[in-house]
């Protein structure tokens, strides 16, 4: 690359060389540039042309051919069209005559600029633009991948009254469709056809087809596909039927996914399990159950076997509610009598939706009325009626489907003899375990780890010694064991104590945390390993990225008893006080204690709603009126036979902001040597230790620091020095009093932690769970006004107030040792 100042230097050079050797011909400058330029050697060219031109030779004079191959030279790449246009075109601009035909191919590589500074001149000229010009440029843009500017170019010649050619449009829309606006390109295409004679080709229609159906573009897959199959009469290749499928059944479209399966019959392509599945999923999100049933026959009648993904979107529709699961029998009733084909997997989906539901006896009920629709059931339907029996954990049915398995003549698979050993092992005997297990090794199948684990688990939880048999099986079967893990019956025997899982359920406001912060400070007292589970360590960790929608709730309540679970069967005893409103996601929890034989113990914990919503500490359910809330706008399903039953508004329990109906605390009382001495103390939500001095045990309470608590105990004229434990009923009543309303008493709003509130504009002490409720709220607010702390928090960035240091660094702060000597 030559710079302004080297080309200079070379043509002065040049000059003096020319005037010295002024009788060299035109001939030989000619053939020298030609020379040059055939070698590559840009500089040496230029050199010759810049001593013709001191020769004052004229183009007209010699042969342009010179000319041509020094432009050639540029064209080609041996030096950058740019470099041409800002340091040596003004040296060629006399010397090229405009019948040189390689100027422009070097023109091509002039920067984009050059486009638009022609256009300026042709208009200073009075020289319209055609269509021809601007499909240059668009060209040029579309090699780039510049889609904004020629959608401009495209606007401007709109404006101008010109029709773009056909190839220009072809290709904005082909480069729109790649770049995924699939909107823009049907756009573009339909706007051409209507102000043009001519039609766009084939291939344009199909890639904003492929494009469309590939974002899932429902509008653009419903305008392009009659055009394509339709109008055009081109039968589109499988991949692109698929993704149309695809489309078809995210969007509930079975018209068009029905369009699709004859397309794929006219093109020779067999049709296959998922082919028919895309149109299931599109009957059902069409609210078209019966059709979707209909079509498991219709696939049946092609030789497709219905698989159990095939009907799961039909489960999904019909496992909601049990009103929906009475809706698809009536359904399953009419297909029959109408004849319509009714096929083993419809029947098997409303089974499987039954044993969700927890109804087995219907599940039962259907499986006894296959006879009547001149179906018979198949091992699938007996895994799922085995799969009933194991969550309901009743024995005498599994015994009953097993003999009807074999009444039936059909070979019992692994999977019949897994469950059966997985049913026996819900039960306090569970000899017959070890039976079934011996009947499938007879059976010739290679028992799976899950069962040597199954039982090996239930003989750890008993301390049955046959462990060790099943510990050397599983070796024998090359199943890797890893003895350095500690058994359940270890595990028993260190903590003294078995895992269990008590399950606390109820409306807001019923008393469900007070109930289970009690529960938990007694059991530790009895030195009992054990630990709550509740939304303030729950939704703000674990769960933080859920909602509170069906499905998020549906997600919560699945993921806390998962947790449950391994904390039961670490041998703590798991409290959890959640609202669970949902009676399907309890049993699953119930369920899955139950295959790890871990107790779990359902506590309905039962307040009328009025009450709850009289109560209302945190204000939900005024909330709830304009808002969607459990107990009001969306259904709370209550436990038909729960462990325990507690109607809390007949005795009396804190509320959960801690304002207690008749008494400010509620305390749990360990007698010591001659008095009543409260260890624990319930105030306020929180529990308190009773042998701390009052001032410091007052600041466990969330929101109550060193300062307000002394100036609080100073109020209610409390000796500071006085253990908590050794207040009586009235001090506590005082003291609770004036930490709730700190106004009346006349302490100063600077000890408040909420001044001028920006709700309300009121000052006031902000106390237990009300902090992270505020706390949550102000977060929310800062992050729809998109302030800098709020943004961060949203980023999950580091936000002054932490406790972190500048480096994201935790713990202590690094010191300087100071100076010896």
């Amino acid at each position: 690359m030559f710079s302004i100042r080297s080309l200079a230097a070379a043509g002065t050079r040049l000059a003096r060389h020319a005037s010295t050797s002024a009788s060299t011909t035109t001939a030989q400058h000619a053939m020298q540039i030609i020379a040059a330029a055939n070698l590559g050697r840009f500089p040496d060219a230029l050199d010759h042309a810049t001593r013709m031109k001191a020769a004052n030779v004229h183009p007209d004079s010699p042969p342009t051919t010179p000319f041509s191959a020094l432009l050639h030279t540029t064209a080609a790449g041996y030096s950058p069209g740019q470099y041409l246009t800002t340091c040596s075109m003004p040296l060629f601009a006399p010397i090229i005559s405009p019948f040189c035909t390689s100027s422009r191919q070097a023109q091509r590589r002039r920067p984009t600029q050059a486009f638009w500074n022609a256009i300026q001149r042709m208009h200073e000229f009075g020289v319209t633009p055609t269509p021809a010009i601007y499909a240059h440029i668009i060209d040029f843009h579309v090699q780039e991948g510049n889609l904004e500017s020629a959608l401009q170019l495209l606007l401007s010649m709109k404006k101008h009254d010109l029709i773009p050619e056909l190839s220009s449009v072809h290709a904005v829309v082909s480069l729109a469709a790649e770049c995924g606006y699939s909107r823009l390109a049907i756009e573009l295409a339909t706007y051409f056809e209507h102000v043009s004679l001519r039609r766009l080709g084939d291939a344009t229609w199909i890639q904003c087809l492929s494009s469309s159906a590939e974002h899932l573009y429902m509008d653009g897959v419903l305008t392009c596909w009659p055009i394509v199959t339709q109008e055009l009469n081109i039968l589109p290749p499988e991949g692109l039927c698929l993704s149309v499928l695809s489309t078809a059944a995210r969007c509930g479209l079975p018209d068009l996914a029905t369009d699709v399966l004859r397309a794929l019959k006219a093109g020779g392509v067999p049709w296959q399990e998922h082919h028919f599945a895309s149109l299931i999923e599109a009957f059902c999100r069409n609210n078209q159950l019966k059709e979707a049933l209909v079509t498991l026959h219709i696939m049946r009648s092609n030789d497709i076997e219905p698989t159990h993904t095939t009907a799961s979107f039909v489960f999904e529709t019909v496992k909601s509610d049990v009103d929906s699961l009475d809706s698809a029998w009536a359904i399953i009733d009419d297909i029959h009598s109408s004849n319509s084909g009714l096929d083993n997997a419809a029947l098997r989906v409303i089974i499987q939706a039954s044993i969700f539901l927890g109804d087995l006896q219907r599940a039962v009920g259907i499986y006894k009325s296959f006879s009547d629709y001149g179906l018979a059931p198949d091992l699938e339907t007996f895994h799922l009626l085995l799969d009933g029996c194991i969550a309901a954990r009743h024995r005498q049915l599994g015994d009953i489907l097993l003999a009807d398995i074999k009444e039936a003549k059909l070979e019992p698979d692994v999977r019949v003899y897994e469950k059966m050993i997985q049913l026996c092992l819900t039960q306090d005997i569970y000899e017959d375990a070890f039976f079934y297990l011996e009947e499938m090794k007879a059976a010739k199948f290679v028992p799976p780890r899950r069962v040597y684990e199954a039982l090996l688990k239930k003989c750890s939880s008993v301390e049955d010694p046959r462990g060790e048999m099943v510990l050397q099986e599983m070796k024998e079967c090359r199943y890797e064991v890893d003895s350095r893990s500690v058994t359940n019956q270890e595990r028993t025997e260190l903590l003294k104590q078995r895992g269990a899982t008590i399950w606390l359920t109820g409306l807001s406001a019923s008393g469900k945390s007070t109930i289970a912060c009690a529960l938990e400070q007694h059991l530790l007292h009895l030195h009992k390993f054990t630990y709550r589970l509740d939304g303030d360590n729950v939704r703000f960790g674990l769960n933080k990225d859920l909602g509170f929608d069906e499905k998020s709730r549906n997600e919560n309540i699945r993921r806390i008893g998962e947790v449950a679970k391994l904390f039961a069967d670490g041998g703590c005893i798991a409290v959890t006080a959640f609202i669970s409103p949902y009676r399907a996601d309890r049993d699953l929890a119930r369920q899955l204690h139950a295959q790890a034989s871990i107790p779990f113990v359902e506590v309905f914990v039962d307040a009328p709603l009025e009450v709850v919503e009289e109560r209302d500490p945190k204000g939900l359910y005024k909330k709830a009126r304009a808002a969607d809330f459990t107990g009001i706008s969306a259904p709370y399903e209550a436990p038909p036979s729960p462990e325990i039953h507690i109607k809390t508004n007949e005795i009396e329990v804190t509320d959960a902001d801690g304002s207690v109906p008749s008494s400010p605390s509620m305390s749990l009382v360990v007698p010591e040597a001659h008095q009543q001495f409260q260890h624990i103390l319930r105030l306020l939500n929180t529990n308190v230790d009773g042998k701390r001095k009052i001032m410091y045990a007052l600041t466990e309470i969330k929101g109550v620091g060193r300062r307000y608590s002394n100036l609080v105990c100073k109020k209610a004229d409390v000796d500071l020095n006085k253990r908590a434990g050794d207040l009586n009923s009235d001090e506590l009543e005082r003291l609770v009093t004036i930490i709730q309303n700190p106004t009346q008493f006349k302490i100063p709003t600077w000890f408040l932690n909420r001044q001028k509130d920006i709700v309300d504009g009121k000052n006031s002490q902000i106390l237990s769970n009300a902090v992270d409720s505020k706390l949550r709220d102000d977060l929310e607010r800062l992050k729809k006004i998109r302030a800098h702390r709020g943004l961060r928090h949203f980023w999950g960035l580091r936000v002054r107030g932490q406790h972190t240091k500048t480096t994201g660094r935790r713990g202590k702060t690094v010191g300087v040792s100071k100076k010896r000597g």
